[in-house]
Order: C-alpha cells, then structure tokens, then sequence
C-alpha cells in the first residue's frame, strides 16, 4: 500500500476536523497485500478469547528486503513517495 495523499480537514465529524488519508494498491502489488490480510484474519492467528496473536505488520514481509511490514507504516509510505521508490 502506498500513501498517495492526505486531504487535511477532510471532513467534518462531531464538530471537528478530520484529515483523510488517501492510499493506493496496483493489481501486481494486491496478491502480496491480500496474502497478507488472508493471513492476518486466519482463524489461527487469534486466541480462544478473539485477541490477536500477530498483528498485520507482522505478517507483511518483503520477500528479499528487510522493509517488513513498511507498506502499513504511513511515516514509511511518506519518506518513500518523498525520497524514492516503492516500498513493494
């Protein structure tokens, strides 16, 4: 997932401001993310009394990087779409 953008006092909820924050997936990038969140709501990733074991970060590796679980991380996605590539 990347950041694209955030749209700052977005919205207007309960009197107060909100900001949206706007992400993207492409088609190649969906099978890694999709993986990840099929993974991540597994039956076996959460406890007799419904808590999570790992969370979705934890399962959102980079095959062949260390950048682990970087494309949930929105302080990653902005230095990324600021200074360079993709994290995916």
């Amino acid at each position: 997932m990347r950041h694209e953008d955030t749209f700052r006092q977005g919205a207007l909820i309960k009197g107060r401001n909100r900001d949206t924050g706007w992400y993207s997936v492409t088609d190649v990038e969906w099978l890694r993310v999709r993986r990840a969140f099929v993974n991540w709501l597994s039956p076996d990733n959460f406890d007799n009394e419904g808590m999570q074991r790992a969370p979705l970060q934890a399962r959102a590796s980079v095959p062949g990087g260390s950048r682990s679980g970087a494309w949930l991380n929105p302080e990653t996605q902005s230095r990324a779409n600021r200074d360079g590539p993709p994290c995916l």
